[in-house]
């Protein structure tokens, strides 16, 4: 008789709920993202969406509930935590150090040497690869971070977190902040990105069109009424994270 073993998802978030004072932001919220799957959380201002992203990435810890990562237990004690664990998370707000260059800030905390030297080379090379992967390998490597345009920090943002390949990637709107000349070219990007996920599981293109997420699953949906406390009404604030 052949036994058939089913893979637990990747992750697994269980009647969380996160108070501040009197004000209850999210309410038993349950989700399963199996690996390579794309989801959106959409929902309006202020229906605790940012407040799911920030416990899953170990900026906050949930009041009640549970989540696990690939079928074990996985509660982080900060950001550096759930990044060992395999999750990163993209901020709406940038978090570049602009003095530094290009390949300085995608490589910052895991620069590659030996016996303490830097082995600048492949610092480059990795760097290189990780922005490859955003179609943007030909962004200047050795220029500041904050001598680029906004849309190419934000491109060099995404390729930092990419660099470590994550075994879950959320992102918090990235495409919002870039201003009108360059958001369309982080909007290809990211899509780009996410449309070859399934093969090599990657990254989700966060939009503030919640439309194109109207069809979400009914799991999405269902999580996304709970963080607005019985709401499914959506606006153009959209978040929207991988699993891979």
């Amino acid at each position: 008789m052949t036994t058939i073993s089913i893979m637990p998802p990747r992750l697994r978030l269980t009647g969380i709920s996160k108070s501040f004072g009197a004000t209850q932001a999210l309410r038993d919220v349950s989700l399963e993202v199996a690996p390579g799957e794309v989801h959106a959380l959409v929902g309006e201002n202020g229906a605790g969406k940012s407040t799911l992203m920030n416990i899953l990435s170990g900026v906050l810890p949930p009041d009640a509930g549970g989540l696990e990562l690939d079928g074990a237990p996985y509660a982080p004690r900060d950001t550096l935590d759930a990044r060992r664990h395999g999750v990163a998370m993209i901020h709406q707000e940038l978090s570049l150090a602009p003095h530094l260059s290009a390949w300085e800030n995608i490589m910052l905390g895991a620069e590659p040497n030996r016996a303490g030297w830097l082995r600048r080379s492949e610092a480059k090379a990795q760097a290189r690869a990780a922005l490859a992967q955003l179609a943007h390998e030909h962004l200047e490597l050795d220029r500041p971070a904050g001598k680029f345009p906004i849309a190419e920090q934000q491109i060099i943002e995404i390729a930092r977190a990419l660099r470590a390949e994550p075994r879950v990637l959320i992102m918090d709107e990235p495409t919002t902040r870039p201003r009108p000349s360059g958001r369309s070219t982080t909007s290809r990007s990211t899509s780009s990105r996410a449309t070859s996920s399934g093969s090599s599981g990657a990254t989700a293109p966060a939009s503030r069109r919640s439309s194109r997420f109207s069809r979400a699953s009914p799991r999405l949906r269902a999580a996304a009424r709970a963080s607005s406390g019985g709401s499914d009404r959506s606006s153009r604030s959209g978040r929207a994270f991988t699993r891979s």
